[in-house]
């Protein structure tokens, strides 16, 4: 019976035909299984991970946006009655997900990797004078400022909400010392500070944006007034709940950290050191061994052995050679993003399961390995869909972008 670890996925008599598995950023203490509202929802002990099973879903949205709903709900209540705190990581990315299509019981685990990229080039400038003598440089120390604090806090925290309220009060502070508010109203005292900005620091042709109402609709209008005000009847964000709202909110902050970045290191003589920049080919399909049309998903439920964990990583062995190879499709490739996905019958996958790690290979060595949660058991599935999510990060020079609640 379709189970993760011994958390069965349809109930107790197959009941449900639907359903979702969330990764939680902690592992609850102990396990409980409930039925809230027409679902069942179970969670164990030591498991990073809250199931969600119920009837209805036609496909991977519906399951995830019925799911989601009824997860979020349930962990407000256990929160505030039993005191048991609990979040849900990444749910668009790391996730199960399965539903009825027609008369056939499909399963989607996608996951997510960043793939990180370090600069492998190092450059030193030096200026001479006309006599060929190196002209020694200018010492200038970095100035603290509060805004630093804020923009600071905006990067520790793994919530995209939280993270976009400190990176906001940064950039109001840096406004306030450029242009006083004074007695004008907000977006008047904000529209002037950002044609300062402009008139000093060139910031229009930094973020290529050269109307300051545009820069406000994103920043002010559609996110920071919904994020700092809450009140029944009037548009705001519920956090955990709307996808539509975080892609909002992702775009703003993107938008305020290229301010930052491009005003405050000329302002207080904080200039940023900055990661390497992504070459289209590392994600060609043709050239990269990272993303590759040649390459292939295998399913094992082989427990990987301690030479992984030192590196040494061989398609002979046990974990690859036991598992069963599918091959991947790649759906799109968008700047520094690639969704890939794959499909098999789960008639073809007896020998695997229960499954424990999900990997990418080519044809002589493993790309990539992700390790599942708990063990999967697909018997009773007619279909298993896989899909990877990859984002090309840089060194971590510059500002986060990637949040996972």
């Amino acid at each position: 019976m379709a189970a993760l670890g011994e958390m069965k996925l349809f109930g107790d008599n197959n009941e449900y035909d639907s359903g979702v598995a969330f990764e939680l950023l902690t592992a609850p203490k102990k396990m409980l299984v409930e039925s809230y509202k027409s679902a069942r929802i179970q969670l164990s002990s030591g498991i990073p991970l809250i199931i969600c099973s119920f009837n209805g879903a036609g496909d991977r949205s519906e399951a995830l946006k019925q799911g989601a709903e009824l997860v979020e709900e349930y962990l407000d209540l256990l929160s505030f009655i039993l005191g048991i705190d609990l979040a849900i990581k990444n749910r668009d990315k790391n996730t199960y997900a399965w539903w009825l299509d027609g008369d056939k019981k499909v399963v989607n685990v996608t996951l997510s990797y960043v793939y990180l990229l370090s600069p492998e080039v190092h450059m030193e400038l030096v200026s001479k004078d006309a006599a060929g003598k190196v002209i020694p440089p200018v010492i200038v120390s970095p100035k603290h400022h509060n805004i630093l604090r804020f923009f600071r806090l905006s990067q520790v925290t793994d919530n995209l909400f939280e993270a976009y309220r400190n990176l906001y009060l940064s950039f109001e502070l840096l406004a306030s010392v450029i242009i006083p508010k004074g007695k004008k109203t907000e977006k008047k005292w904000l529209i002037s500070a950002l044609t300062e900005m402009n008139g000093k620091f060139g910031l229009f042709k930094y973020i290529c944006n050269d109307e300051p109402l545009s820069i406000l609709q994103v920043i002010y209008d559609d996110s920071r007034l919904p994020l700092f005000h809450a009140k029944e009847g009037k548009c705001h964000y519920l956090p955990a709940s709307s996808d539509t709202d975080r892609s909002v909110v992702q775009k703003a902050l993107n938008m305020l950290s290229d301010i930052l970045l491009c005003v405050v290191p000329q302002k207080f003589s904080t200039k940023r050191k900055r990661g390497c920049v992504l070459a289209s080919s590392v994600i060609d399909d043709k050239e990269s061994p990272i993303i590759s049309g040649g390459n292939s998903f295998i399913v094992s439920g082989q427990a990987i052995g301690n030479d992984y964990r030192e590196g040494k990583i061989e398609l002979s062995d046990p974990w690859f050679m036991d598992g069963v190879d599918f091959p991947i499709k790649i759906e799109s490739i968008k700047g520094s993003h690639a969704e890939i996905t794959g499909t098999i019958e789960v008639a073809q996958l007896a020998t695997a399961t229960p499954l424990t790690t999900i990997d990418m290979v080519n044809s002589e060595y493993p790309v990539l390995m992700c390790d599942l949660d708990a063990a999967f058991d697909v018997s009773g599935f007619d279909r298993l869909d896989v899909g990877l999510s990859i984002e090309f990060d840089g060194d971590g020079n510059h500002p986060k972008r990637h949040y996972s609640c």
